[in-house]
């Protein structure tokens, strides 16, 4: 089962745009956030962010 909070951070990276505003608003670091949702990735077996461009969803 896929980790609630790592659904939450997804959803406010959607809201807010990038990964550093979406760490501002959950109060964590942009680097807690990019780790978190590289585990989600791998959680899901799918690659949710086009890494070729800085802070992209895919």
């Amino acid at each position: 089962m896929v980790d609630l909070e790592l659904l939450r951070e997804l959803v406010a990276f959607q809201e807010y745009g990038t990964l550093s505003a979406a760490a501002e608003h959950l109060m964590i670091t942009q680097p807690t956030v990019t780790r978190k949702m590289k585990k989600l990735e791998q959680e899901l077996g799918v690659t949710l962010f086009d890494r070729q461009f800085s802070n992209h969803i895919a």
